[in-house]
């Protein structure tokens, strides 16, 4: 099996975190990117990210994770600015991307398994945007079987002494 490619972005009006992540079973490495997007443009700027990460994978197609937005009442004016986004990302992003609820992700994607991956010590944004965007894609590939299975080998191997070398911008 090749490296498989996983992205999580996670939407905001102030920071949009996009964080990618390819796994490869036969090296045992991961390679970890991200992006802070600010500004206008939000939604092209994570499509040339997701882009930049298809064109890495080659003929593997990475899998997208976004997380989705679930009003709480903040107001009108916000809520209408991140519906907004939330749709001009559906329309620039890849058909497959997969919006999901971030409902409890912090009890499923606990600091420890962030850590195991190396996707901790982001730059701080307004929301913890990147911390967030690499929770949605950990919860993403865990509720995909063959994701799923990767990441519990890759733990495993981990916990049995079988070192992962990690790549990017936090590699240990």
């Amino acid at each position: 099996m090749s490296a498989l490619y996983f992205v999580g972005i996670d939407p905001g009006l102030v920071h949009t975190g996009a964080v990618s992540m390819a796994l490869d079973p036969q090296a045992k490495g991961i390679s970890i990117a991200y992006r802070v997007i600010e500004g206008n443009y939000q939604a092209l700027q994570a499509q040339s990210f997701c882009e930049l990460v298809a064109a890495a994978a080659g003929s593997v197609r990475p899998t997208i994770y976004v997380e989705t937005y679930r009003e709480r009442g903040t107001g009108y004016n916000t809520n209408q600015k991140m519906r907004e986004l939330l749709v001009e990302l559906k329309t620039k992003l890849p058909r497959h991307a997969e919006f999901l609820d971030n409902m409890g992700v912090k009890k499923v994607v606990r600091q420890p398994l962030l850590n195991a991956f190396g996707l901790t010590g982001f730059p701080t944004t307004h929301h913890k945007d990147l911390e967030s965007a690499a929770r949605i894609m950990l919860l993403g590939m865990l509720k995909n079987e063959q994701s799923n299975l990767l990441l519990a080998t890759a733990l495993n191997d981990m916990l049995e002494g079988q070192s992962w070398s990690i790549y990017g911008p936090h590699a240990k």
